[in-house]
C-alpha cells in the first residue's frame, strides 16, 4: 500500500510540471538602491531594507507573539526557520507566502480598503495561518519527498488542498484573532446575500467556487470563509486539523473530511448557504425607496463614487463584466462615457469642473517601486491630466474653492503623513506626521483650513480633525470596533459608511455632541456617500444582485436612528471563531522579542 502511494507520488511530480513551476514564484524585484538587513528571529529570518527597522520590528513582534498560538486549530509546521521579507516601495498593498524558495513576502504599504486593523497584524495573522497550513502538510507521506525534489515538495502536498480551503481558513484566522478581519465586514459576504435574496439565485458549487464569465459569484475568499467557519462550528474547532491530518497519510482531502463529518464539499457549501440565508432573512428589510438614477442593466454592472454636478447630473466610475473602468456622466437617466481610467484606489472627489482621484501605476523599472498619483478629468477640455508623477499619494480631498488638495502618505520609512499639495500644479505645500502615526485611509474637507480624517492605528480607527493653520490634531470620535469610510462635510455634520447594523449604511455625526446616526435603511448596502448643492439631496451607491446602481433620497426620506458605533451587530461564525481560538492579537499583551 505504501509503495502504491508513491508510486501515485511520483507520477503527480511527472505529469504536473506546470504545477511545480508554478512553485518558483518571482514576486518581483526591488529597487537597488535598497540594502538589506537580517533580523534573526526563534521562528523567522526577517529582510528588511537599512533604514526601516521600527517598522520591522513591529512584525517581527507580532510574528513572534502569534506563533505559538497559530497552531492551536490547524497543527504544528516543520521546525526549520521561515523566511519573511517587507518590501516597503510597493504601492499595491499585498503578501504571500510560498515554499519554492520557501518564504513569506509582504508588501507593507497599507490598503486603502483597510478596515478598523492595522495592515501590519492584518498581513502578520493572514500570511502566518499560510505557513502554518504549507508546513502541515509537509509532514507524513509527503516528508521524505523533500530530500528528492527539495522545497517543491510543498507544491505535491498542497496538489489536492482547494483555494478555497487555504485563502478562507486565513480569513477565518485573521477575523478570530483580531478585533477586525474581512469576516467582520458585512460586505465581505454582500454578494451572497444579495444573489440568495434579491436574485433569487443559487448556483452549483463549480460554479460559486470557478466563477462565470456571465455572472458575479463573488471571490472564493468569501466563499472559503463561510465554508471553513461553518464546518468549525458545526464539526468543532479542530475539523481541518483533523482532515489534513489524515489526507497526509491517505492523499484524500476531501475523503478526509467525509470521513470525520460524513459530508463533501457541495454538501458543506450548501449547508453553509442553508445556514446563511436563514441567518439573513431574519434581517431582510428595507424602508426606503430611494430614486434610482443610473440605469438598469441585465449582466453584472456596477456605478461606483457618484458626485454630483446638479441635481440631475452625476459623474461615476462604471465597471462590470464587459467594462473596464471608465468614468461616465448620467443626466436624468441617460449615460455618457467619458474616459477610461486605470487602478484607481480611492473616491472621486469633484470640484470646479473637474473630477480628482488616486490611481496606481508601476514604475518603469522595478516590481516593488511603484506609485499612486493623482488624475484629474477636465470636464471642459474632455481630458485626463496626471497631477502628481512619482507619488505615494491616496485618498485625494479638495478643499472647497477647488484650490488644494489634502492627501495621505505612506512614506517607505514607514511613517503616515497628512500633506497638503497644490491643485492647480501639484506642487507640495506641506507634510504634517499623524498622531501615534495611524494610517489615514481616507479624508475629506470641513470647510476653511480643517480636515476630516478616518485613521487607522493599532487600538482600532477613530475620525480625526486637523487644522492646516495651527497644527492641531483633535479627536472627534474615539476608537470603535465598527468599520468607518467615505467621510463627508455637510451642514456642520460628518457623513460616513458603516456596516455597524450589519448591513452597510450611510450614518452622520454630529461633532458638537458627538451623537452618531443612521440615515439610511439599505436592503444589501449603501456606500459613497455625496450630496447635492442646491436641495441636499443624498447620493450613495446601493448595491443589488446586479451590481452597483446609483441612488439618492431627499432630505425628509433619510432615517435619524441613533447608534453606538461600540456595539456593531455581530455577523455569521465571528463569535464562534473567537471563542475557539481564545487569543486575540489587538488586546494581548505582547512580549518583547530580541531583535
Amino acid at each position: 500500500m505504501l509503495k502504491s502511494k508513491y508510486l501515485f507520488l511520483s507520477l503527480i511530480c511527472l505529469l504536473t510540471s506546470f504545477r511545480l513551476h508554478a512553485q518558483f514564484m518571482d514576486y518581483g524585484s526591488d529597487p537597488a538602491k535598497f540594502k538589506w538587513n537580517i533580523a534573526r528571529l526563534p521562528h523567522y529570518n526577517l529582510v528588511y531594507p537599512q533604514g526601516n527597522d521600527s517598522m520591522a520590528y513591529r512584525y517581527a513582534l507580532f510574528l513572534e507573539n502569534v506563533y505559538p498560538h497559530m497552531s492551536k486549530t490547524i497543527g504544528k509546521p516543520i521546525k526549520a526557520k521561515f523566511p519573511v521579507i517587507l518590501h516597503p516601495g510597493n504601492m499595491q498593498s499585498n503578501g504571500m507566502v510560498s515554499w519554492a524558495p520557501r518564504r513569506m513576502e509582504l508588501i507593507t504599504t497599507p490598503s486603502s480598503d483597510l478596515n478598523n486593523q492595522s495592515w501590519d497584524k492584518h498581513l502578520v495573522l493572514h500570511e502566518s495561518r499560510h505557513v502554518f497550513q504549507t508546513g502541515k502538510v509537509m509532514h507524513g507521506i509527503f516528508k521524505p519527498l523533500y530530500y528528492i525534489i527539495g522545497e517543491q515538495a510543498a507544491g505535491v502536498a498542497s496538489f489536492f488542498l482547494p483555494v478555497w480551503f487555504l485563502e478562507g481558513d486565513a480569513v477565518s484566522t485573521e477575523t478570530a484573532m483580531s478585533n477586525g478581519g474581512r469576516g467582520r465586514l458585512p460586505e465581505f459576504n454582500m454578494v451572497y446575500r444579495a444573489q440568495m435574496l434579491g436574485g433569487k439565485k443559487n448556483y452549483s458549487f463549480d460554479k460559486w467556487l470557478m466563477g462565470s464569465y456571465k455572472n458575479y459569484i463573488g471571490t472564493y475568499y468569501a466563499l472559503g470563509f463561510d465554508m471553513t467557519s461553518y464546518a468549525r462550528q458545526r464539526y468543532g474547532a479542530d475539523i481541518w486539523d483533523k482532515s489534513t491530518g489524515r489526507y497526509i497519510r491517505n492523499l484524500l482531502f476531501e475523503g478526509s473530511f467525509k470521513h470525520y463529518t460524513g459530508s463533501s464539499f457541495k454538501r458543506l457549501q450548501h449547508d453553509t448557504f442553508d445556514f446563511l440565508r436563514a441567518e439573513w432573512e431574519k434581517q431582510d428589510t428595507c424602508t426606503q425607496s430611494p430614486q434610482y438614477l443610473s440605469p438598469a442593466k441585465e449582466t453584472y454592472t456596477s456605478y461606483r463614487y457618484p458626485q454630483p454636478i446638479n441635481d440631475s447630473i452625476v459623474i461615476a466610475v462604471k465597471s462590470g463584466l464587459k467594462d473596464i473602468n471608465s468614468l461616465v456622466i448620467i443626466n436624468n437617466g441617460r449615460e455618457k462615457h467619458l474616459d477610461y481610467i486605470g487602478s484607481i484606489n480611492s473616491r472621486l472627489s469633484y470640484r470646479n469642473g473637474r473630477v480628482y482621484w488616486s490611481e496606481l501605476v508601476p514604475g518603469l523599472r522595478w516590481t516593488h517601486q511603484n506609485y499612486s498619483i493623482i488624475k484629474y478629468y477636465d470636464l471642459d477640455k474632455k481630458n485626463i491630466k496626471t497631477l502628481t508623477p512619482r507619488q505615494r499619494y491616496l485618498s485625494p480631498a479638495i478643499d472647497e474653492q477647488g484650490q488644494h488638495i489634502a492627501v495621505s502618505r505612506p512614506t517607505v520609512e514607514g511613517k503616515n503623513q497628512l500633506v497638503l499639495i497644490q491643485a492647480e500644479k501639484g506642487n507640495e505645500l506641506a507634510a504634517f506626521d499623524v498622531p501615534d502615526n495611524a494610517f489615514i485611509k481616507e479624508l475629506t474637507f470641513a470647510g476653511g483650513d480643517t480636515i476630516i480624517s478616518i485613521a487607522v492605528a493599532d487600538s482600532g480607527i477613530r475620525l480625526l480633525q486637523f487644522n492646516f493653520g495651527n497644527g492641531i490634531w483633535k479627536e472627534l470620535l474615539k476608537t470603535t470596533s465598527a468599520n468607518i469610510t467615505s467621510p463627508v462635510w455637510k451642514d456642520g455634520k460628518i457623513f460616513f459608511e458603516s456596516g455597524a447594523n450589519g448591513t452597510n449604511n450611510i450614518y452622520s455625526l454630529n461633532p458638537a455632541d458627538g451623537q452618531v446616526h443612521r440615515m439610511t435603511a439599505a436592503r444589501f448596502g449603501a456606500f459613497d456617500p455625496s450630496f447635492g448643492s442646491s436641495d441636499g439631496r443624498l447620493f450613495f451607491s446601493d448595491y443589488q444582485a446586479d451590481g452597483y446602481r446609483i441612488a439618492s433620497l431627499p432630505t425628509d426620506s433619510m432615517l435619524f436612528e441613533k447608534t453606538d458605533l461600540n456595539r456593531p451587530a455581530s455577523m455569521p461564525f465571528v463569535e464562534t471563531l473567537a471563542a475557539q481560538e481564545q487569543f486575540n492579537l489587538d488586546s494581548a499583551r505582547l512580549t518583547s522579542v530580541d531583535f
